[in-house]
């Protein structure tokens, strides 16, 4: 028994010395276990930053060219489509081209009326009444004026038209045009946001909207909306 206890003593200053140095292991292996995870979090973190850059920078390349394809196709149309699609009521320019119908088909304006302005959403409405008059042998040159009525800006559409019965050799006829007008868009879309290039039908509406007839006073302001005018009192 007491050969036992002195062979004990004789091992404990042993384990007394491997005890602190493994337990400097086991807090080395700790310590670099938790960097580990650490610097691998972080190193991956910022390959993932370094992916949704790259992508970043390529949306934003491919969206410069077709905005440097845009700026070259559409630049030339703001201007026709702002004529088109005024961000204020339009109807002084409207009447305007009204008038210049009337006068290059020997026409008489005989009524004008403004009424019913309406908001529907970021599209804002109004109805412009026009009446003329013509000689009975001059149908042909209403149905001139009334096709003439599609081909301005801004843009129209016509609700109502009535030619009446010719009476005492005169035709009076009656046109209800819907006139239109929006506020122009004031936010971007994000830049990360992809730019599709124009479709063959938006191309053919550009080309449509440039071939309307520009009013002769472009920058004349618009109009306030009222609820009648009657230009002939």
């Amino acid at each position: 028994m007491f050969g036992d206890l002195k062979n004990l003593k004789l091992v404990n200053p042993n384990l007394k010395l491997l005890v602190p140095q493994a337990s400097l292991v086991i807090i080395l292996i700790l310590l670099f276990v938790f960097l580990f995870k650490n610097g691998y979090a972080k190193i991956n973190s910022q390959f993932e930053e370094i992916r949704k850059a790259k992508e970043t920078e390529k949306l934003l390349s491919e969206k410069a060219s077709v905005l440097t394809d845009v700026q070259q196709n559409v630049l030339g149309y703001t201007e026709k489509i702002a004529l088109a699609l005024p961000d204020k009521n339009p109807a002084t320019w409207v009447i305007s081209q009204v008038r210049k119908g009337v006068d290059d088909n020997s026409l008489v304006l005989s009524n004008v009326e403004l009424r019913q302005l309406k908001t529907d959403g970021e599209l804002s409405n109004m109805e412009l009444e026009i009446e003329v008059k013509a000689g009975a042998d001059k149908l042909t040159n209403i149905l001139s004026f009334i096709q003439y009525l599609d081909d301005f800006a801004p843009l129209t559409r016509p609700k109502e038209i009535k030619i009446e019965e010719p009476k005492d050799e005169e035709i009076t006829t009656t046109v209800v045009l819907v006139i239109f007008w929006s506020e122009f868009p004031t936010k971007l879309p994000p830049l990360n946001q992809p730019v599709s290039e124009i479709s063959f039908n938006e191309q053919e509406l550009l080309n449509r909207i440039s071939s309307l007839k520009s009013p002769e006073f472009t920058m004349l302001p618009p109009q306030p909306a009222t609820e009648r005018v009657t230009p002939f009192d």
